[in-house]
C-alpha cells in the first residue's frame, strides 16, 4: 500500500476536480462527498469508473436512504455511509476495502 501522505487530503471542492485528482495520483481509496458542486459524487463516480479506473471510492452522504446507498453502490462505489457514522465504522470500512486488518483493543501499538 502507498503511502497517504503522497496524495492530496483536501483543497478537492467538486466532483470534476476529485476525476482529476483520482486520473493523476491514482490513489488507492477516497472518500468523497455525494453532495458536491459542478458534478456529484454517484456522477464522479460513475466517469471514474467510466475510465477503467479502479480506486476504491467510499462515498458519504447526509441522505440516509436505502436508495441513495443502493444508488451509489450501482454507480461503483465501493461503500456509502451516512455522514453521521463514527469515526470508527468509516476506519473499518477503509481498512475492509484496502484489506487492511484495523486495530482492536487486544492488540499491542
Amino acid at each position: 500500500m502507498r503511502p497517504c501522505s503522497t496524495y492530496p487530503t483536501s483543497g478537492i471542492s467538486n466532483g470534476q476536480e476529485a476525476i482529476d485528482q483520482v486520473r493523476k495520483f491514482n490513489p488507492d481509496l477516497i472518500v468523497m462527498d455525494i453532495s458536491m458542486p459542478v458534478m456529484n459524487g454517484i456522477d464522479a463516480t460513475r466517469q471514474i469508473r467510466l475510465q477503467g479506473l479502479e480506486t476504491k471510492i467510499v462515498i458519504l452522504s447526509m441522505h440516509n436512504s436505502e436508495e441513495t446507498v443502493r444508488l451509489a453502490l450501482d454507480t461503483g462505489a465501493d461503500a456509502c455511509l451516512d455522514k453521521t457514522s463514527s469515526v470508527e465504522k468509516l476506519r473499518d470500512t477503509i481498512f475492509a476495502l484496502l484489506s487492511y486488518p484495523p486495530k482492536t483493543q487486544d492488540q499491542s501499538p
